[in-house]
């Protein structure tokens, strides 16, 4: 039988990969924060987190996701970049990530969005305009997601 103890480090480490999750796209942050939660409700107590719980962190799951993969694609079409943009900024932040870990999930999607307008319109300035705005979409979205990963980890601790 497992015990508490052990139970409880395992919940905690999967918290703390979840906030790993924002800067490595390779971890599912939210999904991550969920099994800790499950953890909890199959081996700790399965009736602190109630259905309600599961629901809204389910919900807010997905729009997590959202968020997670389309912010930095939101960012460059709205500063004015093509639908290539919106592709690379995702593509950009895996491909870097695996190369440059944290600092390429920042630099990926600035720098394959560039690249992908300042092919289409060969205008530099417009091309890293748009770069600029995928990252600061990016981050945004990031931030977003770090406040999500907060309130579901305190809204756990106040049911339990």
């Amino acid at each position: 039988m497992v015990t508490i103890t052990v139970v409880w480090i395992i919940i905690i480490a999967l918290f703390a990969l979840a906030f790993l999750g924002l800067v490595f796209p390779v971890l599912p942050d939210v999904p991550l924060l969920m099994a800790g939660f499950a953890m909890y409700h199959f081996f700790v107590d399965n009736q602190a987190l109630g259905l309600w719980f599961w629901i809204i962190t389910s919900i807010v799951m997905v729009l997590s996701f959202l968020v997670d993969n389309f912010a930095s694609g939101i960012a460059a079409k709205r500063a004015g970049g093509s639908s290539g943009s919106f592709w690379a900024a995702a593509l950009g932040a895996i491909v870097f990530s695996l190369f440059l870990g944290p600092l390429g999930v920042i630099v990926g999607p600035f720098v394959f969005v560039f690249v992908v307008e300042w092919i289409r319109t060969q205008d530099f300035k417009k091309a890293f305009s748009i770069g600029i705005s995928t990252l600061i979409g990016f981050i945004g979205g990031m931030l977003v997601k770090l406040i999500i990963l907060i309130a579901l980890i305190v809204w756990f601790f106040v049911l339990i």
